[in-house]
């Protein structure tokens, strides 16, 4: 799956969750994803930059950072 249809689904299970009456914790899970998925993305599009740039350690904490939120992603996907 491509990262924006990532960010389309999950933009999608948002306005699902809102317009569907869920509980508040799902409604709120459903954020959380969607913020940390932007996160995510958003380390990537910069580690690039800094690799394009030769900043090959800005690359890589970025990188980490990526992984990280993915990882956070993983556990709020599993908890729904």
């Amino acid at each position: 799956m491509s990262t924006t249809d990532a960010m389309r689904a999950r933009r999608i299970k948002v306005v699902m969750a809102i317009m569907t009456g869920a509980a508040p914790e799902a409604q709120e899970r459903a954020w959380a994803a969607l913020e940390t998925q932007t996160r995510a993305d958003e380390c990537d599009t910069l580690a690039d930059q800094a690799h394009a740039t030769s900043a090959a350690f800005v690359a890589a904490d970025l990188r980490s950072q990526a992984v990280q939120h993915r990882d956070t992603l993983a556990d709020l996907d599993n908890a729904t």
